[in-house]
Protein backbone atom coordinates (compact mmCIF):
# COMPACT_ATOMS: atom_id res chain seq x y z
CA UNK A 1 0.00 0.00 0.00
CA UNK A 2 0.88 3.65 -0.33
CA UNK A 3 -0.90 6.03 2.06
CA UNK A 4 -3.84 6.80 -0.23
CA UNK A 5 -4.17 3.14 -1.24
CA UNK A 6 -4.46 2.18 2.41
CA UNK A 7 -7.32 4.64 3.01
CA UNK A 8 -8.96 3.61 -0.26
CA UNK A 9 -8.84 -0.05 0.83
CA UNK A 10 -9.95 0.43 4.46
CA UNK A 11 -12.86 2.72 3.68
CA UNK A 12 -13.82 0.50 0.72
CA UNK A 13 -14.28 -2.38 3.16
CA UNK A 14 -17.16 -0.47 4.74
CA UNK A 15 -18.62 0.62 1.39
CA UNK A 16 -17.32 4.20 1.38
CA UNK A 17 -15.88 5.23 -1.99
CA UNK A 18 -12.83 7.50 -1.93
CA UNK A 19 -10.67 9.08 -4.61
CA UNK A 20 -7.53 6.99 -5.15
CA UNK A 21 -4.87 9.74 -4.78
CA UNK A 22 -3.63 11.58 -1.68
CA UNK A 23 -4.51 14.85 -3.38
CA UNK A 24 -8.04 13.64 -4.16
CA UNK A 25 -8.53 12.41 -0.61
CA UNK A 26 -7.00 15.49 1.00
CA UNK A 27 -9.13 17.90 -0.98
CA UNK A 28 -12.47 16.11 -0.61
CA UNK A 29 -15.46 18.36 -0.08
CA UNK A 30 -16.08 16.88 3.38
CA UNK A 31 -15.59 19.11 6.41
CA UNK A 32 -12.03 20.07 7.31
CA UNK A 33 -11.11 19.61 10.94
CA UNK A 34 -8.41 21.33 13.01
CA UNK A 35 -5.87 19.19 14.86
CA UNK A 36 -7.49 19.87 18.25
CA UNK A 37 -10.95 18.80 16.96
CA UNK A 38 -9.95 15.44 15.42
CA UNK A 39 -12.05 12.35 16.15
CA UNK A 40 -11.34 8.65 15.58
CA UNK A 41 -11.78 7.81 11.92
CA UNK A 42 -10.99 11.29 10.57
CA UNK A 43 -8.42 11.50 7.80
CA UNK A 44 -5.25 13.35 8.65
CA UNK A 45 -3.34 15.09 5.85
CA UNK A 46 0.31 16.10 5.84
CA UNK A 47 2.39 18.33 3.57
CA UNK A 48 5.54 16.20 3.31
CA UNK A 49 6.81 17.31 -0.12
CA UNK A 50 8.03 20.69 -1.37
CA UNK A 51 5.25 21.33 -3.88
CA UNK A 52 1.97 23.25 -4.14
CA UNK A 53 -0.11 20.32 -2.87
CA UNK A 54 -0.72 20.35 0.90
CA UNK A 55 -1.88 16.71 0.99
CA UNK A 56 1.08 14.44 0.24
CA UNK A 57 0.51 11.85 2.96
CA UNK A 58 -2.78 10.70 4.48
CA UNK A 59 -3.75 8.46 7.37
CA UNK A 60 -6.58 7.61 9.74
CA UNK A 61 -6.71 9.29 13.14
CA UNK A 62 -6.93 6.75 15.98
CA UNK A 63 -7.22 9.13 18.93
CA UNK A 64 -4.72 10.14 21.61
CA UNK A 65 -2.48 11.85 19.03
CA UNK A 66 -1.90 8.66 17.02
CA UNK A 67 -2.69 7.80 13.41
CA UNK A 68 -2.37 4.71 11.23
CA UNK A 69 -0.94 4.90 7.73
CA UNK A 70 1.05 3.06 5.10
CA UNK A 71 4.62 4.25 5.60
CA UNK A 72 6.81 4.42 2.50
CA UNK A 73 9.98 4.46 4.61
CA UNK A 74 8.94 1.48 6.76
CA UNK A 75 7.34 -0.42 3.87
CA UNK A 76 4.35 -1.38 5.98
CA UNK A 77 1.27 -0.09 7.77
CA UNK A 78 2.30 1.58 11.03
CA UNK A 79 0.91 3.66 13.87
CA UNK A 80 2.72 6.98 14.34
CA UNK A 81 2.44 9.91 16.74
CA UNK A 82 1.13 13.08 15.08
CA UNK A 83 2.96 15.51 17.33
CA UNK A 84 6.53 14.32 16.84
CA UNK A 85 9.11 14.63 14.09
CA UNK A 86 8.05 15.14 10.50
CA UNK A 87 4.35 14.63 11.19
CA UNK A 88 4.34 17.21 13.97
CA UNK A 89 5.80 19.78 11.56
CA UNK A 90 3.80 18.95 8.43
CA UNK A 91 0.16 18.50 9.55
CA UNK A 92 -2.16 20.30 7.10
CA UNK A 93 -5.68 19.44 8.29
CA UNK A 94 -8.08 16.67 9.15
CA UNK A 95 -11.10 15.63 7.14
CA UNK A 96 -14.27 14.13 8.60
CA UNK A 97 -15.47 11.94 5.72
CA UNK A 98 -18.31 10.14 7.49
CA UNK A 99 -20.79 12.81 8.49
Amino acid sequence: FDSSGFLYYVYGLVGFALPRSTQGQGYMTSSRVAREALSRGDFVCFDTEADDDLSDCVGIYLGDGQFIHASASAGEVVISPMDEGEYGRTFSWGIRPLQ
